[in-house]
């Protein structure tokens, strides 16, 4: 199994507006929480209150797809 480093720590406040993360150039993956309130995320379209993928409080995941374009609501 590959060492997996940390090259970056980010905290985002969701709202109504789709937010995306700023990406660190070495960053490959992300591991992601959802702390305090659920929130849908895409990597294809901006999500809104009824697309995207639901991450609930208290979700992990491990994202491994184009950083860039994950986006959260």
């Amino acid at each position: 199994m590959a060492n997996l480093d940390a090259v970056g720590t980010q905290q985002l406040t969701v709202g109504v507006a789709a937010v995306g993360l700023t990406v660190p150039q070495t960053a490959n993956r992300a591991l992601i929480r959802v702390s305090s309130a659920n929130v849908r995320f895409n990597d294809f379209v901006a999500p809104t209150a009824s697309v995207g993928f639901p991450l609930y409080v208290d979700d992990i995941i491990n994202y491994d797809g184009e950083l860039s374009l994950l986006k959260f609501i």
